[in-house]
């Protein structure tokens, strides 16, 4: 009797140490490989049927990461500035010290959310910059940290209506400056601009 009790732990041990075993190499064997997934481009159309390719920006690594930045700007103008992208407001623009943000896009594209709010004579805040301005404003948009930028001369700024979605889209007469890695365009009203390929 004392035999059969000693075997059945001696089993039990063994039985437990190939279990461990089959385990240690199921990982190394089984383990998948993925590569990180690149987003689709996407491919938005503007007013006469034309077709424009969002420009996709890098991942943003650096912490922390800023991804707003907000300032009251008087009449005299000023310019806020945001990892590369600025708006500049010349003096004249408003006719009231106006709180300026700029919001980064966080789609993967390299795309801003602007907004120009002022003071309303019936108390709170009025939203200026969906109305325009006395003189127009101008936002520059860099793509120093572009992720597939292959012509620069063919980079615009585009328009986009609505808080969400790629489906249309309006370009902007704009300027590129290949050297500074930046596109710039003048604008009469404020809402979600992005760069794109035409």
């Amino acid at each position: 009797m004392c035999r059969r009790t000693m075997k059945f732990p001696v089993i039990l041990a063994l039985a437990f140490s190939f279990f461990l075993a089959a385990c240690d190499g199921a990982d190394r064997v089984a383990a998948p490989t993925t590569e990180p997934q690149l987003q689709q481009a996407a491919v938005v159309t503007g007013p006469n049927g034309e077709t424009y390719t969002l420009i996709r920006s890098k991942p943003l690594i650096s912490l922390p990461l800023q991804l707003q930045v907000t300032d009251l700007i008087s009449l005299n103008g000023g310019s806020i500035t945001l990892l590369g992208h600025t708006l500049a407001v010349p003096a004249g623009a408003v006719t009231s010290p106006t709180l300026f943000t700029m919001l980064l896009g966080l789609n993967g594209y390299i795309e801003v959310n602007l907004e120009a709010l002022s003071p309303s004579l019936l108390g709170g805040l009025l939203n200026i910059g969906g109305h325009g301005f006395l003189r127009p404003v101008r936002v520059t948009l860099s793509y120093a940290n572009a992720a597939d930028v292959v012509d620069p001369s063919r980079l615009v700024i585009v328009h986009l209506p609505g808080l969400w979605g790629y489906e249309t889209a309006e370009p902007v007469p704009t300027t590129v400056d290949p050297v500074r890695k930046t596109v710039t365009a003048e604008l009469d009203h404020f809402s979600r601009y992005a760069i794109a390929s035409n």
